[in-house]
C-alpha cells in the first residue's frame, strides 16, 4: 500500500539540502534546497554517483556515507561543496542509513546545511 503523503513535496519544504542515494551511492532524489545550493537539477543528478554531484572535500578524504555504513550510525562533519558555478561553499553534512519497512538497508540520506551565514556572522 502506498502512502498518501507526497514525500518529494515534504522534502522540498525542509530548509536543508537533502540528497537520497541508493546502496551504490547513486543519486535517487534531491530536494529544491539542494538544487538551489548546488545548481544541479534532479534530472541532471539522478543516477550520478553522489561524489560527482556533492563535490565535497569530505567525499575525497572520508566519504560520510561509507563511514555511516561502517560505523552503523549517523555521521556529521563540516566540509565544503563546489556548486555548478564553481563556488566553494562551507557546509555541514549529516549522513544516515535508510531502511525499508522490514529493517533492510536500502541506501543513504544526506542533509546539507549551508554554513555561509554562520561563517559571516562570527
Amino acid at each position: 500500500m502506498r502512502s498518501p503523503l507526497d514525500f518529494a513535496h515534504i522534502l522540498d519544504e525542509i530548509p536543508l539540502g537533502i540528497l537520497l542515494m541508493d546502496k551504490d551511492l547513486r543519486v535517487v532524489h534531491i530536494n529544491q534546497f539542494f538544487q538551489a545550493l548546488t545548481g544541479f537539477s534532479l534530472d541532471m543528478a539522478r543516477g550520478i554517483p553522489c561524489r560527482n554531484v556533492l563535490r565535497s572535500s569530505a567525499c575525497i578524504i572520508n566519504c560520510p556515507a561509507l563511514a555511516t555504513h561502517r560505523k552503523n550510525r549517523s555521521i556529521s562533519c563540516t566540509s565544503d561543496i563546489i556548486n555548478t558555478d564553481r563556488q566553494k561553499l562551507p557546509v555541514r553534512i549529516t549522513t544516515a542509513q535508510v531502511m525499508d519497512t522490514h529493517g533492510h538497508f536500502t541506501g543513504y540520506m544526506e542533509t546539507i546545511e549551508d554554513l555561509r551565514s554562520s561563517t559571516t556572522n562570527d
